[in-house]
């Protein structure tokens, strides 16, 4: 997608350690509270179809729930558009949408591009009170050695509710000054909101290898802190991680562009072949549109598996 799309990958010797889409995480740490058939379940029986784009105003379920992060859909849409001159990137109708309608499930995405952003990916998953997701990545044009921003909002059943917010370095954590640089800004919002200081378990993945210090992380038993603690703080996030990007130095040498496409291609790698997510767009949409939605939108710069 835009600037990246002629560019060769770059390899070498080169130490890169990706971080972790927090979606992943997230799906994991719910797998054993969730329903088999959730995690495991065959095709669907409809064929997914493009859908409607949101922001929507209903779900698509007959239980009539509470879309809980469309707020957070329109202010990220409201910041890109009206401050930021984003235009949109074009998508395949498969990859913009997909519904359900035997399993009342409805999945959408936007792709954006600024002058500072070469990417970002924005979706909305909509299955009523079974699920409500919000889930978004930024990834920084490559002339700026900046991190990306992972924000991932989950609802299953209304009782189990998580956030995560993260500014991700893309580098190792050894360097430490590069981390604490990106980080700080961030830690002064986290202090502002004691119920996203959790910690998210060690389980699957080492958040002192693969988050930064600044991330946000919160779970929670009702919805009721979603509009009260998770969206200003995601707002206040948000608006400090764009102020950060636009002022880290352009580098538009050769090298520098190359070692961030390696950053960014190897995030996307070590992503794709981890995460999880994957088994539950199956569950929902079928195999044939799970595989090109991972590798075409979600981590485009990945190389999928030979089968």
């Amino acid at each position: 997608a835009g600037a990246v799309g002629g560019d060769n990958m770059m390899g070498g010797s080169m130490r890169v350690r990706p971080a972790v889409v927090v979606f992943s995480a997230l799906v994991l740490s719910l797998g054993r509270s969730l329903a088999p058939s959730t995690i495991r379940a065959a095709a669907p029986l409809s064929t997914p179809q493009s859908t409607s784009r949101p922001p929507w105003t209903s779900t698509i379920a007959s239980d009539g729930a509470a879309l809980h992060y469309m707020d957070f859909y329109r202010h990220q849409e409201e910041i890109l558009v009206g401050k930021l001159g984003a235009t949109p990137l074009p998508l395949k109708d498969s990859l913009s949408g997909a519904v359900n309608h035997g399993k009342e499930a409805r999945i959408a995405s936007a792709c954006y591009e600024t002058d500072v952003f070469r990417k970002v990916r924005m979706t909305y998953f909509d299955a009523g009170n079974k699920v409500q997701v919000f889930n978004s990545l930024w990834y920084p044009r490559l002339e700026y050695d900046a991190p990306v921003l992972g924000v991932d909002l989950l609802c299953f059943g209304k009782k189990k509710i998580l956030a995560v917010i993260d500014c991700q370095p893309l580098v190792d954590r050894e360097n430490s000054e590069y981390h604490a640089e990106f980080s700080q800004p961030f830690l002064r919002v986290k202090e502002q909101f004691p119920s996203l200081c959790g910690k998210m378990s060690n389980r699957f993945y080492d958040e002192n290898q693969f988050f930064s210090d600044g991330m946000l992380f919160g779970r929670f038993e009702d919805t009721s802190p979603i509009a009260s603690e998770v969206l200003p703080a995601f707002q206040e996030y948000l608006q400090v991680y764009v102020d950060l990007v636009k002022d880290v130095p352009r580098d538009t040498t050769d090298k520098a562009t190359a070692r961030v496409l390696a950053q960014q291609a190897a995030y996307d790698q070590y992503s794709a072949e981890r995460d999880p997510a994957h088994a539950l767009f199956v569950s929902y949409f079928g195999e044939e549109w799970a595989d090109e939605y991972m590798s075409d939108f979600l981590f485009e710069l990945s190389t999928p598996p030979e089968h």
